[in-house]
């Protein structure tokens, strides 16, 4: 059984690791995640994917959606993963300030990244295997923001992040 809990204050979504470390002291929590958006909610955030190397036509970038997950995440919401690594836990590293969206904002650009793509990303990309990805470079941009460049790490099996009804987006 998985429970997921919405809309935390910034406030307390600062202090994670944290609040982490106290829900796994509680006995019957056999571990604790986090994520942008849980799954049956829609993704909100769909940009534009630049890899190095695959995607030189500025003009005419592939759009997938992106959810930013802690590097347990896959183990906790049993998404399989298909080729590669899960996300490696240096990546880990969140600026403590809390000045609400300006420390996230500096988190997004500024820390290392790595990138786990879905099947259906790895498709819009042109890859025929899941293999092909792994290693390439890449970075995930909306209007003025445009995360860091990191390695493509692995590559997960589609699952629907929403409905059963809607078609699952490449992520």
């Amino acid at each position: 059984q998985v429970l997921a809990i919405t809309d935390v204050p910034f406030s307390v979504s600062q202090s994670y690791e944290t609040l982490k470390t106290k829900f796994k002291s509680i006995p019957g929590i056999l571990d604790v995640s986090a994520s942008m958006e849980i799954p049956t909610r829609p993704i909100k955030d769909q940009g534009m994917v630049k890899v190095s190397g695959v995607t030189e036509d500025e003009e005419n970038l592939p759009s997938a959606d992106i959810q930013i997950i802690d590097t347990n995440a896959l183990d906790l919401l049993d998404i399989k993963l298909i080729a590669g690594e899960p996300l490696p836990q240096s990546i880990k590293n969140l600026d403590k300030t809390s000045d609400g969206v300006g420390a996230m904002t500096r988190y997004m650009l500024a820390n290392r990244k790595a990138y786990l793509l879905n099947e259906k990303a790895v498709k819009l990309l042109g890859w025929q295997t899941a293999d092909e990805a792994i290693g390439h470079e890449m970075s995930w941009s909306i209007g003025n923001l445009e995360l860091a460049k990191g390695p493509i790490v692995g590559v997960i099996s589609d699952f629907h992040q929403e409905s059963l009804k809607t078609e699952i987006d490449p992520l």
